[in-house]
């Protein structure tokens, strides 16, 4: 998330290129893109619609995940993993359209209304009719990993990931090696208010890429 003052430019044609290209805003990321397009920039009066904290930042509880690197059947599930994620742009490009009849479909979620800035983030949407869905049509990319739903937000070591408490934005600090988990608004009504969901952000920033995983 980024703010400026807002300045007149051409949201249509911006969002028509931008759509145009089907690679989405990792596309953006690997051509080497070194400041955030116009197209994606929030307003100041949205960003600063709450104060951030002052206070030290929030501890989260970490949960160890060791085991990975002693080999295996748990090593070569992080193998795959990780090679899942080198899946070319075709099968993406394939995916990319806003057609409300397609059952696996990918793109920007761009804004609705003219001027609105857009989201920078790219969205994988899956529709199951009668709880079915044909797994050859789930990119090979997350095929494996569509059977339990949770969202996962790889912090690394890059900071920025802001959560609304009383009102304030307080910053999450990054824990090495660790994942953190968001629950949704669905695990809390599922969950009849056991698991309270939380509002969030994510500050953009220079220092490296941040990858958020969702498996359902």
């Amino acid at each position: 998330m980024a703010g400026v003052s807002k300045v007149d430019f051409d949201w249509e044609k911006k969002a028509e290129e931008f759509d145009e290209r089907k690679t989405g805003v990792k596309g953006l990321v690997d051509v080497g893109v070194t400041e955030i397009p116009r197209l994606f920039v929030h307003p100041h009066e949205v960003i600063d619609r709450y104060p951030t904290s002052k206070v030290a930042a929030v501890e989260l509880p970490v949960i160890d995940l060791t085991g990975g690197e002693s080999g295996g059947a748990r090593r070569r599930e992080v193998v795959e993993a990780i090679d899942s994620t080198s899946s070319p742009y075709e099968e993406k490009e394939s995916l990319y359209t806003y057609e409300r009849s397609k059952l696996v479909k990918c793109n920007s979620n761009l804004p609705a209304h003219k001027g609105d800035p857009a989201c920078w983030r790219d969205v994988l949407n899956l529709l199951y009719t009668d709880d079915h869905l044909d797994p050859l049509e789930i990119p090979s990319a997350c095929r494996k990993e569509l059977e339990e739903y949770v969202k996962y937000m790889i912090e690394d070591t890059l900071g920025g990931l802001q959560m609304l408490r009383d009102n304030l934005w307080v910053d999450v600090p990054p824990v090495p090696g660790a994942l953190i988990a968001n629950f949704s608004d669905l695990m809390q009504i599922l969950s009849n208010d056991e698991f309270i969901s939380v509002e969030h952000r994510v500050l953009s920033q220079l220092a490296g890429p941040r990858i958020s995983m969702a498996t359902f």
